[in-house]
């Protein structure tokens, strides 16, 4: 199946896609008169220029997928089922879902910059649901987590320990874990809870089509403009963007428009460097484009978009943050998370948290709430930790 942009610069854009009773030159044929339709001003409407690329790449599967046998998988399901019942001795844990999906992304892309990109990726997704019960109270855990490749990400990812703990983790803080009174705490964050956050108040703020208001989906950005070398959070920052990261779960070496993938490092030291942008919104923004245009399929058109979005890595061990501090909590995980349009206020609602006290960590606590602005949160990070985890 085939899809078509044209772009005519005095007119408009015209977006086809192909049926399979309908020949490839009459789609392209429908494609300009539909641009033709389009009235639009030609200073809002273009590409900026990229260069030409003729370029075919595969993402090998160490352990094909093909190859495991369907009774392997199922069993491999069933057993890790058992296992985590076995888990939990004082909860129940009545509800385990587990979803594995593997699709093969495979693209063709040709321009009329004479550009041709082939390319091949196998994703793999886990997306998984536990449920425990203790004294007629539920608590929940939800997480997708994937990579690019075959079965051997089963291991790599280790799916069955992140399970088995995320069910001791339910037990605990059923039978275990004790409110938290309200009130401003320091705070020490994993790289679960990291990721959301610079997905959520870095990512989505310095995509350039929610900068200039034209993000399809209706968001925007604290952002009014692309000026670089302003200082917005804490100097201990460096937050990247990276879809070069081997066997990602969002790994590409070519964007949707046919420009060649790079790692963008978008705030250095707390201060703005640079913006995710497409070949739209590069020629808006005199720039040029950073290969973050990102297309759902065929039939959807390219959108700015993040890929591997993460905190570089600072200097610190995890005890060297607890010992930093004298009263807070300590948040392993998520289960919720709302942010407002302009990507300015947050609140999270913690799926794992623990009190913190003199650099000690102690109890569990449940019911663990956590609201601020975004340059409230990212503007006092004290210190950032050497672990990494995407």
């Amino acid at each position: 199946e085939d899809g078509i942009r044209d772009v005519e610069r005095s007119r408009g854009l015209g977006d086809v896609y192909k049926r399979q009773e309908i020949p490839f030159d009459k789609l392209m044929e429908e494609a300009l008169a539909r641009a033709k339709k389009v009235k639009v001003k030609s200073s809002s409407l273009g590409m900026a220029p990229t260069e030409r690329v003729d370029s075919r790449y595969f993402v090998v599967e160490r352990k094909k997928w093909e190859n495991v046998p369907l009774e392997e998988k199922v069993a491999y399901i069933k057993d890790l089922d058992e296992e985590l019942k076995a888990c939990c001795t004082k909860v129940k844990l009545s509800s385990r879902i587990v979803e594995v999906r593997y699709v093969i992304e495979r693209k063709i892309y040709v321009n009329s910059d004479w550009t041709y990109i082939e390319s091949r990726i196998p994703r793999v997704t886990f997306r998984y649901s536990l449920t425990a019960i203790g004294d007629g109270t539920p608590s929940h855990r939800k997480k997708l987590i994937g990579g690019s490749g075959g079965w051997e990400l089963v291991e790599a990812l280790e799916v069955a320990n992140r399970m088995k703990r995320d069910a001791k983790t339910l037990e605990n803080l059923l039978t275990n874990a004790k409110g938290v009174e309200q009130g401003t705490y320091d705070v020490v964050i994993s790289p679960e809870v990291v990721g959301l956050l610079v997905h959520e108040g870095v990512g989505h703020a310095l995509e350039a089509d929610s900068i200039l208001r034209k993000s399809p989906y209706g968001g925007s950005s604290y952002l009014t403009d692309f000026q670089t070398g302003v200082r917005l959070f804490s100097e201990k920052l460096t937050v990247v963007d990276d879809p070069l990261v081997p066997a990602s779960l969002a790994y590409y070496l070519y964007d949707d428009e046919g420009v060649k993938a790079t790692k963008k490092t978008l705030i250095e030291g707390g201060i703005v460097k640079d913006f995710l942008h497409s070949r739209e919104t590069a020629f808006l923004t005199g720039t040029r484009s950073n290969g973050s245009a990102r297309a759902e399929g065929y039939s959807h058109e390219p959108l700015v978009r993040m890929s591997n979005t993460y905190v570089e890595r600072g200097d610190y061990s995890l005890d060297e943050l607890f010992e930093e501090v004298k009263r807070g909590l300590y948040l392993r995980g998520y289960n919720g998370w709302n942010v407002d349009e302009r990507r300015e206020s947050n609140r999270l609602s913690a799926f794992e948290a623990y009190s913190i006290r003199r650099g000690e960590v102690t109890e569990p606590v449940k019911g663990v709430v956590v609201e601020g602005r975004t340059f409230e949160l990212l503007g006092n990070v004290a210190g950032v930790g050497r672990d990494l985890e995407l």
